[in-house]
């Protein structure tokens, strides 16, 4: 059997990765920042643009039936692994083969989908994507050296001299990540799986863990890897569905209005879950009021039938809901009101303790914090929104802690929470609540990198971080947004402070400061660089950055 003739499988993004060039050499792929910009459609370097190849017509081009909507795609039969499905999806035209090769290898299935040469490992699609640093139209002829099935890429980029070159079936598209995204958007269509959304200021990726780690004893369920959640990461999650796949959970990320609004469209959520509002995001957003309406541009895709899962102490959302949203609402937090409720809780440095109302035994998190425990009770309503019965909660103890989110690691008898993967003013207080309820045999120590992309609020979110940490014995505060809480957090008690603007002046601070029984949390924004001082201190090794952050 062929490479091209293999039936997906769940590594179809993966596969075996060749060494090629540094850096700059990097292909496009998701961003692991929550959200990234497109990246600029720019030619290829090394392309050939005499006038005579730049307006040319595909050679052997066969071109689909054109469609209006993702809805009404008809696959009239085919497989939608099959190449012949995934060009119709993707609304591509297919050129590079002739008509007559084309009808021989049509309805042949493709292993998945690649966004980098590298990991091409036999039969997948490869989406030539540009990015910032270079563009992966100059890689198709690795990815069909490797074995790709087809490419999809830019019709503009497609001349006679490349169809005289070309190695496979090209799929031709006026833009590679839309066609990616369309892609996307027909595989959703026709599969049966269940698609649960997850959004919110803070929280979406440890809920999305939790619930993963619920759903996949009772089914087979696939997610976002990592934080892989904007306009490429979803798209990519999407397209690790099977024919078996039970459920999907998609994690949705912005910084921008109206992105929230284009993955939802996407994906089709049956649930919608919102882990919380809050000011991540800010500036970009438009204040508060941009942060509320950017999450609740969720809706956009919700299906009506569907059930929106909300945290049970926004006011703000419970009003916007009321003028857009009149479908089923299933509310988790502490109050009584709640319908997914946590009680007798109890935090320490080894997991979190809780009872769940109306079940009958006590649950625990290794996950540490009230931050962990929401986006807990988060995953916990989503299923109660798919209506599940017996769910295993005791697996809940088994959803191991993130890398990077307020991660506990004990090295040289000091106690570190790692809590650098990003910071938002709700996350640094509660990491902050979670130092000050924890008891530590020693002292307690805040190195804070501040918080980005605030606008306006940059500075009253600072001071307001600064006044919470009055509780702590000492204060590294490492670049320019931290030094805005510096002194207030010198006001509010904090015996010794130090103001650097680089973090190796906090690693000598911390070197002469520690002793035995300490605790450290390290908080701030993923540009700040913490885990440079995590590093230096022996806490953590050089591949903890690429597994956890």
């Amino acid at each position: 059997m062929s490479e091209l003739e293999r039936r997906p499988n769940e590594s179809a993004a993966g596969g075996n990765g060749k060494e090629r060039g540094g850096p700059e050499e990097t292909e496009a792929g998701p961003e692991e920042t929550e959200a990234s910009p497109e990246g600029t459609e720019t030619s290829p370097e090394g392309t050939e643009t005499s006038p005579e190849d730049t307006e040319a017509s595909p050679e052997g081009a066969s071109p689909e039936p054109e469609q209006t909507s993702g809805d009404e795609i008809d696959l009239e039969g085919m497989d939608p692994w099959s190449v012949a499905g995934i060009a119709r999806m993707a609304r591509a035209t297919v050129a590079g083969i002739s008509p007559e090769d084309w009808r021989l290898v049509s309805s042949l299935v493709a292993s998945g989908i690649a966004l980098d040469s590298r990991v091409v490992g036999g039969g997948e699609v490869f989406v030539a994507l540009a990015g910032a640093r270079t563009d992966g139209h100059r890689y198709i002829s690795e990815a069909f050296e490797a074995g790709a099935s087809a490419a999809i890429a830019r019709r503009s980029w497609w001349s006679r001299r490349k169809a005289a070159r070309a190695l496979g079936i090209h799929l031709l598209v006026d833009d590679p990540l839309r066609g990616l995204q369309d892609w996307a958007t027909g595989l959703r269509r026709h599969l049966s799986a269940t698609v649960i959304g997850i959004t919110g200021s803070s929280g979406k990726t440890t809920a999305k863990e939790i619930l993963l780690g619920l759903l996949r004893p009772m089914g087979s369920a696939v997610g976002t890897v990592g934080n892989r959640n904007n306009q490429i990461g979803l798209p990519w999650t999407l397209l690790s569905m099977r024919d078996d796949t039970r459920w999907v959970v998609a994690e949705m990320g912005t910084n921008h209005p109206g992105e929230i609004a284009a993955l939802s469209r996407i994906a089709r959520p049956d649930v919608g879950v919102i882990t919380c509002i809050g000011h991540a995001h800010e500036g970009q957003l438009g204040g508060a009021e941009g942060v509320l309406s950017a999450k609740l541009e969720l809706l956009e895709g919700l299906s009506p039938s569907g059930t929106l899962v909300i945290p049970d102490d926004a006011p703000a959302l419970e009003r916007a809901l009321g003028e857009r949203w009149s479908g089923r609402v299933i509310r988790f937090g502490f109050a009584e009101s709640a319908d997914v409720r946590a009680e007798e809780v109890t935090y320490s440095r080894e997991g979190t303790r809780f009872r769940l109302a109306g079940h009958p035994d006590p649950l625990s998190l290794k996950m540490l914090g009230e931050g962990a425990l929401r986006s807990a009770l988060a995953a916990i309503a989503a299923t109660r929104a798919l209506d599940l019965s017996d769910v295993p909660f005791g697996e809940l103890e088994n959803v191991e802690p993130i890398p990077g989110r307020l991660h506990h690691v004990e090295s040289k008898r000091v106690h570190w929470l790692l809590d650098m993967y990003n910071a938002s003013p709700e996350s640094c207080l509660q990491s902050l609540a979670f130092l000050q309820q924890v008891t530590p045999e020693g002292r307690r120590v805040f190195v804070f990198g501040g918080m980005r992309e605030l606008g306006e609020a940059t500075e009253e979110r600072h001071r307001e971080v600064g006044q919470a940490a009055g509780f702590c014995d000492a204060g590294a505060f490492v670049g320019e947004e931290a030094r805005i809480a510096a002194p207030e957090a010198q006001k509010a008690g904090v015996k010794q402070v130090l103001w650097c603007d680089q973090t190796d002046d906090a690693v000598r601070f911390l070197r002469q400061y520690l002793k035995a029984g300490d605790t450290v949390l390290l908080k701030g924004a993923r540009s700040s660089g913490l885990e440079r001082i995590a590093r230096a201190m022996g806490v953590i090794g050089a591949t903890y950055e690429t597994e956890g952050l």
